[in-house]
């Protein structure tokens, strides 16, 4: 089952407004894909880099690459796999956040042996800031700076 509120199908035009997610899907009815505890990675803009694991989901599948858009990454220099869990360096973050100025995201792929690849969605960001607030019965503003995007989008 699907639940949709019309923001990933458009139901007026009949489209999908994501299709890569749409083929995550569609692959589903006859295979399993791999995947992982998350599709987000937020590195702390103002501490020091660290290495950063995520738990892969194989799903009965084998890692096969990392990506970071047509470059695979290497093996022990870029990332590490123990069993299920993908570790990414320190030193790939840093080069891949640059500046690390908050909001920077880099997008890495995750290749198994069959399915669709899962995403990565390495992100700088700060802790969010919560403002003082004033309200009324009538409504209640919550002034909060979240201090990080994912492709230029606030959660």
């Amino acid at each position: 089952m699907w639940w949709d509120n019309g923001d990933r199908f458009d139901r007026v035009a009949l489209k999908w407004r994501d299709q890569e997610e749409f083929d995550y899907i569609k692959t589903g009815w006859t295979m399993r894909s791999g995947t992982a505890s998350s599709d987000l990675v937020f590195i702390d803009s103002s501490s020091k880099v660290k290495d950063q694991t995520v738990a892969l989901n194989l799903n009965g599948l084998k890692f096969k690459e990392l990506r970071f858009g047509s470059e695979v990454l290497k093996t022990g220099r870029d990332y590490s796999l123990d069993g299920a869990t993908l570790t990414l360096k320190a030193k790939l973050l840093k080069t891949l956040l640059g500046d690390r100025s908050v909001g920077n995201s880099a997008p890495l792929t995750v290749g198994f042996s069959a399915g669709m690849p899962w995403k990565l969605n390495v992100i700088s960001s700060a802790a969010p800031v919560v403002h003082a607030a004033t309200g009324t019965n009538a409504s209640l503003p919550i002034p909060t700076a979240f201090n990080t995007s994912v492709n230029g989008v606030a959660p």
